[in-house]
């Protein structure tokens, strides 16, 4: 028995590797944003309360900070956040920053709510909920700085506010599902991606003083880690290999929503297109992630990402999916082995390729795929 107890000590200790400093939107409640606040603290991390997000307008900097904490829980029912405020959240984040989303912000999106920000977010809701007050996690993916001393399954208890979870369907393209939920067993608890050079993680849970202790306090806390601990990089070059070059280079991909964006026509013959742009990784990687906010001009193209293979000297598929008509993030995991996609000098390199789905004769001759921000973030040991 004390073996026993010991080890459950073990698992659940309070050591963190990387201490990050988090601003953490105010959810109006004194007992919830206490709780916060000294879970932060216990695990080694830093916290300033800020504005609740129905004020929060982008005119507090957020820079100095390594993670935004976006809950929504008590103030649940307080409206939308102005769009200044959602602007500079999604530019924080594509320009590095961290962001730890929890609920009521999915069901908010599913509402009509936070839509600038449903673009930065890893998961898709349409709107059901549930109010269980304990909840079960199992690993679904794993990643070393997600489940850091947690076991594969474990249960923890949950606070109401007016509910406790949100019925996550799915996961956007190149997002991972880290937990599952036990009610109901399909539906994603923990699911997080990369949105430019900065991470997001969004949880299915309000987070409230009931959840962020023992195993919950232990996963939000090595959240924090994942989403902060890493480093980024920026294309130094780019170049079209197929099809035309129209306008922008290098700089035009390194700012968000700033009219300036690299832009290709197709090949007139193979009607396809691929862009290729080189960063420099100034250490070894053992995790590498690509992402691009980027847009067709028509309808029926797939758009894939591969990575340049110093080894073997071959691009190596990694992401695929539908390519969309208005501005959307692309993100793509590096194959196992991620070392081989950095040169001795630190270069690597991706590319992004657009092909028709079908052989339908398209109702245009020409059509741009446009790269608006591109990044890489990366872990290593």
């Amino acid at each position: 028995m004390k073996r026993c107890l010991l080890s459950l000590s073990a698992l659940f200790a309070v050591s963190t590797s990387h201490a990050a400093h988090i601003y953490v939107m105010s959810s109006q409640d004194a007992a919830t944003d206490n709780a916060t606040m000294s879970m932060l603290s216990v695990y080694g991390h830093t916290g300033t309360l800020g504005s609740s997000f129905n004020v929060f307008d982008g005119t507090e900097s957020l820079a100095g900070y390594d993670a935004v904490y976006f809950i929504a829980n008590y103030n649940w029912a307080w409206g939308d956040m102005p769009n200044t405020g959602q602007e500079a959240i999604r530019q924080y984040v594509a320009n590095g920053g961290g962001l730890v989303t929890a609920e009521w912000v999915g069901w908010k999106v599913a509402v009509g709510q936070f839509q600038i920000l449903n673009e930065v977010l890893p998961i898709t809701n349409f709107g059901s909920f549930g109010y269980s007050l304990t909840e079960t996690f199992t690993r679904d993916e794993s990643h070393p700085k997600i489940n850091n001393l947690l076991p594969n399954s474990f249960s923890m208890n949950l606070t109401s506010y007016a509910g406790t979870t949100s019925y996550f369907t799915g996961a956007k393209p190149g997002a991972t599902s880290f937990y599952r939920m036990s009610d109901p067993a399909t539906s994603i608890g923990l699911a997080g991606w990369s949105y430019g050079m900065g991470r997001v993680a969004s949880f299915a849970t309000t987070n409230g003083p009931d959840q962020i202790v023992g195993a919950g306090g232990r996963l939000l806390s090595n959240v924090f880690e994942w989403a902060t601990l890493k480093q980024n990089a920026q294309p130094f070059a780019i170049i079209t290999t197929e099809g035309e070059e129209f306008a922008g280079d290098a700089n035009s991909v390194l700012g968000l929503y700033d009219d300036d964006a690299y832009a290709s026509f197709n090949s007139p013959s193979t009607l396809q297109c691929s862009i290729i742009m080189g960063g420099v990784l100034t250490t070894i990687p053992t995790q590498l992630t690509f992402s691009a906010i980027t847009r067709a001009t028509r309808p029926g193209l797939a758009v894939g990402v591969a990575f340049w293979d110093y080894t073997a000297g071959v691009y190596r598929f990694a992401e695929g999916q539908v390519a969309a008509t208005s501005f959307t993030n692309v993100v793509a995991d590096a194959p196992q082995n991620v070392a081989r996609f950095r040169d001795g000098a630190g270069t690597t390199a991706v590319r992004m390729s657009w092909l028709p789905i079908n052989d339908e004769d398209p109702a245009q001759d020409g059509w741009l795929h446009e790269i608006d921000f591109a990044g890489w973030t990366y872990e290593t040991n």
